[in-house]
């Protein structure tokens, strides 16, 4: 009962955000198209080369003009995954792997945080942490964010998307008052990023 619920909130969820893109993407320039898979969504973003699953119960907004944001809305101030195609960035740059996914912070991630949860700009504390064996792993950061509006924890890896031959960078920012470990657990949630 409770899977055919969040099941039946996220086909409505989905079907509402779909009625309102003529309007929204009109503004923002996002072509997203949502597909239902049965247990979870699949939405794909072509503006910005990104596609991803999600649960029925997260949802996606088009706030930030690079990249494909999805919110886990079960918490009071939001989770979020942001989902960024880098493949021209990471080709072009000539440092280290460690050094790239720093350098991609720098660039990208306190932008986006501002942007998610508004307030002054963000402070940070990250480090590069080797946690995986996977052959497509460019590289991984955890960290902490911190304004006058939000402190989370933050979670980036960079990838190699072998499907599409793309590198991508996905990050997730979590309210410091969930815990650490629940930014892993909506890491395994927001699955499957590629570019397309």
């Amino acid at each position: 009962m409770k899977n055919t619920m969040k099941r039946t909130l996220g086909l409505f969820a989905a079907a509402l955000l779909t009625m309102s893109l003529a309007f929204s993407v009109y503004a923002s320039g996002h072509d997203l198209t949502f597909t239902d898979k049965g247990n979870r969504m699949h939405v794909k973003d072509k503006t910005v080369h990104v596609q991803t699953y999600y649960p029925y119960e997260y949802y996606v907004l088009d706030v930030l003009d690079d990249a494909l944001v999805v919110a886990n809305p079960e918490w009071d101030d939001c989770g979020f995954a942001v989902c960024r195609r880098v493949t021209d960035d990471y080709m072009d740059y000539t440092g280290s792997d460690d050094d790239f996914v720093l350098d991609y912070a720098e660039e990208y991630l306190e932008y986006d945080f501002q942007q998610l949860y508004g307030g002054q700009w963000p402070d940070t504390s990250w480090e590069v942490v080797d946690e995986s064996s996977a052959t497509n792993r460019v590289a991984t950061m955890r960290g902490y964010i911190w304004n006058d509006e939000m402190d989370a924890y933050m979670w980036t890896v960079i990838y190699w998307d072998t499907s599409y031959n793309n590198v991508m960078a996905k990050t997730f920012f979590v309210p410091e008052y969930n815990g650490y470990d629940k930014a892993d657990k909506m890491g395994k949630k927001v699955s499957s990023t590629v570019g397309c």
